[in-house]
């Protein structure tokens, strides 16, 4: 989930998000402010220019189906539901009956998002993992030591879940899904750390020479 978050940081979501949780355009609905101005929070949002870099482990950005199997199941029943988001979702089919996409109006039944359910592989997930990243990023996953990439698994996201194309870097390391703490990690990070660190100094100093 703090991959996904990430994710969001570092990207700006035009109408992609809203597309995928609602079948009409938001500026076409009339919302009372409280409504509208929650909706805007939820739905879009431009990156952070702050961010200049993102590293992602083991990140499900295409979702994991163990979130969706019978143990995310059971696990989602005995998740608090997220009250902001679900009752924005019932104030918005009650102004627009049949507004919500296919898959928003089932999890709108189900009582509304949770963060497990919302890990399992969706069209709104989907849609998030879709977004331009607008700074350089890595990623690292990991296979169990199994050596079957790119069909690995990490036990929990498979390869094709946490692979994004554009990164600048793709490290697979022979460990399950706490690939933080494996060795080959450590040093990736460290490597892309000193990596930014150096272009960074590099930009800096031909900014001060361009001042100057």
């Amino acid at each position: 989930m703090g991959g996904i978050l990430a994710h969001t940081l570092v990207s700006d979501s035009g109408d992609g998000l809203w597309d995928a949780f609602a079948n009409r355009p938001f500026k076409s609905l009339t919302l009372p402010p409280e409504l509208k101005k929650s909706s805007l929070g939820y739905f879009f949002f431009r990156h952070n220019p702050s961010i200049d870099r993102v590293v992602f482990l083991a990140v499900p950005h295409q979702g994991s189906r163990l979130a969706a199997g019978v143990i995310g199941s059971v696990a989602n029943r005995i998740i608090r539901h997220a009250k902001s988001p679900a009752t924005a979702m019932r104030e918005l089919t009650k102004l627009y009956p049949g507004i919500l996409t296919p898959y928003v109006a089932g999890v709108n039944r189900r009582g509304g998002p949770t963060s497990l359910l919302s890990l399992a592989p969706n069209p709104v997930l989907n849609r998030i993992a879709s977004l331009p990243i607008r700074v350089p990023f890595h990623s690292i996953m990991g296979d169990r030591g199994l050596g079957d990439s790119p069909e690995s698994s990490d036990g929990v996201v498979p390869y094709s879940s946490s692979h994004l194309e554009g990164a600048e870097s793709e490290l697979i390391v022979p460990t399950g899904h706490i690939v933080f703490s494996n060795d080959a990690t450590v040093n990736e990070i460290k490597r892309i750390l000193h990596e930014n660190v150096g272009k960074n100094a590099v930009n800096a100093e031909t900014a001060a020479n361009t001042e100057n």
